[in-house]
């Protein structure tokens, strides 16, 4: 994205050393400011990045005046772009990830070593991971052979489908007893020996998802292609049939609802605004809470397999502890260590650890 002194005069923001040019560029790459770098070498830039409250700061001193950009608020001060390289946090601390999505399949022999003594549980999102993306959600219909190759994983491994979707919803989907059901995003949870979870706040926050899902439809309705769908634990705005030129707007009437209800958030996913309880949960912590309910000790590997940005909480939740596997087509940054392209692939890996648990003490 771009945001210039232009931009900033239309949008009647303040210029630097105020952080609103810095905070409106975040703001549209939908990241956090604790979680992006400014690189800045003026010394009002530098202060603005501090005074934001960004992630990392960092000064590129072109005067030659070594300490100065550092004196004015930057956490590092370099004179050459070329000494600053990127790399996730976990890598930073002695995690196995890499920035290249490699190739699930073509590192079998890598990932069957790191199986080598541990016990495998798997953790799978469902829409664009087990079933492809389709413009309407209740036609992600799961395949026999996929609903073969779960089953079939379940009977050797604990195995969990974590997914947006509501737990009903998912269940009907899927058809099996053998696994465990994290829907909502992991608010709700239910599984084999009575397991259950149903987020306690989450659940104080359903009066308002219900008024703001009243009220998003109200707003929406007349736009060709939308669709507004009530969850137990969220609302979500599905626009993959709506015209781009709509899109803008439509992120608008989200924001000015969701404005209107601190107890809710907006998330966001594939061609989807959706609104949540404002809780720090989500998949990650779910995963967390599973790995514990389940008494799956460090003896135990976690691998986690996702296609949407809601699943990076996932990926980073199990950095230190277990693998994270992306499914995209396309190379993209992503907090999981391994990558596969597409549904055949998730299938071809799926049978392999298969072949490769079977005779095993799991």
């Amino acid at each position: 994205v771009r945001v210039d002194g232009i931009e900033i005069a239309r949008m009647g923001l303040h210029g630097k050393p105020d952080p609103d040019m810095f905070l409106e560029a975040a703001k549209r790459l939908r990241v956090k400011p604790e979680r992006a770098i400014v690189l800045e070498d003026a010394e009002s830039g530098v202060k603005a990045g501090r005074k934001g409250g960004f992630g990392l700061v960092i000064g590129v001193n072109r005067s030659h005046q070594e300490g100065a950009l550092r004196a004015h608020g930057a956490d590092w001060e370099v004179s050459d772009f070329r000494t600053v390289t990127v790399e996730s946090k976990a890598k930073s601390e002695g995690a196995d990830v890499s920035p290249e999505n490699l190739s699930a399949l073509e590192h079998m022999e890598e990932l069957a070593q790191k199986f080598e003594g541990n016990r495998l549980a798997f953790f799978l999102d469902y829409d664009g991971t087990l079933t492809p993306i389709v413009d309407q959600p209740e036609a992600a219909i799961l395949s026999d052979d996929m609903r073969e190759t779960i089953d079939r994983l379940a009977r050797y491994s604990p195995v969990a489908i974590v997914s947006g979707r509501d737990r009903a919803d998912v269940r009907k989907l899927v058809q099996l007893d053998t696994v465990v059901y994290a829907g909502s995003h992991g608010f709700d949870i239910a599984g084999p020996n009575n397991l259950h979870l149903e987020h306690e706040e989450g659940r104080k926050s359903q009066p308002a998802l219900r008024a703001a899902g009243d009220e998003l439809h109200q707003r929406l309705r007349d736009i060709a292609g939308i669709r507004i769908e009530r969850k137990a634990f969220a609302v979500a705005v599905h626009f993959r049939l709506v015209e781009d030129s709509s899109v803008p707007d439509i992120k608008q009437m989200v924001e000015n609802v969701a404005g209107q209800y601190p107890d809710l958030r907006i998330t966001g996913g594939k061609k989807i605004f959706e609104l949540r309880p404002d809780i720090d949960w989500d998949k990650g912590k779910a995963v967390l809470w599973l790995l514990e309910a389940l008494q799956l000790d460090n003896k135990t590997l976690p691998i986690y397999i996702g296609d949407d940005e809601t699943d990076e909480d996932a990926f980073t939740a199990l950095q230190e502890r277990g693998i994270g596997i992306l499914v995209s087509h396309d190379p993209k940054e992503t907090e999981a260590q391994y990558s596969l392209r597409d549904l055949d692939e998730v299938q071809k890996f799926l049978s392999l650890l298969i072949e490769n648990v079977q005779g095993r003490k799991m």
